[in-house]
């Protein structure tokens, strides 16, 4: 999986970061290929990452991940929200 950063830009209360998960064996691929990850998070963010607002959405087991690596870097539970879906066929 390889994490598409298609959009960052500042918005009127901070920043919002956009991040897409897309799977693709495209050689020619020349975005992000790292998990998204505190360290990810912090290249495009900032070190403090507990001064964000976090919308996860997904997959309930992509967004429990997600989830669990906010909470690793200290993120507190008021800032992250997720709505959790299956596909839809």
């Amino acid at each position: 999986m390889r994490a598409r950063v298609p959009e960052k830009r500042e918005v009127a209360k901070g920043t919002l970061l956009v991040l897409w998960l897309t799977m693709t064996e495209d050689a020619s691929w020349n975005g992000e290929t790292r998990r998204i990850a505190p360290e990810l998070l912090s290249d495009h963010l900032s070190d403090d990452l507990r001064s964000y607002a976090y919308l996860v959405a997904g997959p309930p087991a992509m967004a429990d991940l997600i989830g669990e690596t906010l909470h690793a870097a200290a993120v507190p539970e008021e800032r992250i929200s997720a709505d959790r879906f299956k596909n839809v066929s």
